[in-house]
């Protein structure tokens, strides 16, 4: 896992590290390693230009981009050869899969 200088709650993980959104034991070891919940909000990817805000742990349906104002809800999204950005404020923070539609 990667945790980039400057964001508070940002990590970047590998295949190695398995699949989060899918894999209940990675999650719990990505939860673990990063000290957060195991409840994580995802969507189903579709790339396009859908945003869904996560209130609650779970599904937001078909997105590319989950945003969230709720500190203890962890959002995640999967990227392969799409661009993965973090959006980070005091009050909110983002997570975009950006692809050729969604750019």
């Amino acid at each position: 896992m990667i945790h980039p200088p400057g964001f508070r709650g940002a990590v970047f993980g590998t295949a190695a590290d398995g699949d989060p959104r899918r894999d209940a034991a990675a999650r719990r070891r990505w939860s673990a390693t990063i000290g957060l919940p195991e409840d994580w909000a995802w969507a189903r990817q579709v790339h396009g230009r859908t945003v869904s805000w996560a209130s609650r742990p779970g599904s937001v349906g078909e997105a590319d981009a989950i945003c969230t104002e709720t500190s203890d809800i962890p959002v995640v999204i999967a990227t392969a050869d799409c661009v993965p950005v973090i959006l980070e404020s005091d009050h909110a923070a983002a997570v975009v899969h950006t692809g050729w539609r969604g750019a």
